[in-house]
C-alpha cells in the first residue's frame, strides 16, 4: 500500500522531530523548541492505514464483529483532525497520493 520503500528512501534524510518540543537530537533531548520541523512527506493510503488501524484499535476493545470497523466519514474525519493538528504545529506538508488526475500535475 502507498509507494514501495519510501520509507527506506527517505530515512537517511530523516528528523526526529517531538511537536512543541523541537527537533530531538541523539539522545532524544530536545534541541530547541522555537524551531519548526521542516517539510513533512506524507503517503496519503499510509496516512489513510495508520488511522484505520488507530480508529480499529480504538473501538475493537468496546465493539463486536463489524461495529468495530470504522466507516469512511470516520477516516477522513480523523485524517482531517490529525493533518489540522499537524498544521497548527507550524507542520508544511506535502501529500503523495495516485488518485490526483494527471491533468492536474500542478497541484501534485
Amino acid at each position: 500500500m502507498g509507494i514501495p520503500r519510501l520509507v527506506g528512501h527517505l530515512q537517511p534524510y530523516a528528523v526526529t522531530f517531538n511537536l512543541g518540543y523541537g527537533a530531538v537530537d541523539s539522545g532524544d533531548h530536545a534541541t530547541d523548541p522555537s524551531t519548526s520541523p521542516s517539510p513533512i512527506i506524507i503517503d496519503g493510503p499510509s496516512l489513510a492505514y495508520q488511522v484505520y488501524q488507530r480508529l480499529f484499535a480504538h473501538h475493537a476493545t468496546s465493539l463486536k464483529g463489524l461495529e468495530a470497523i470504522p466507516s469512511y466519514s470516520q477516516i477522513g474525519t480523523a485524517a482531517i483532525a490529525y493533518l489540522d493538528c499537524l498544521e497548527t504545529h507550524g507542520c508544511h506538508m506535502y501529500c503523495f497520493t495516485t488518485l490526483i488526475p494527471l491533468e492536474s500535475g500542478a497541484d501534485r
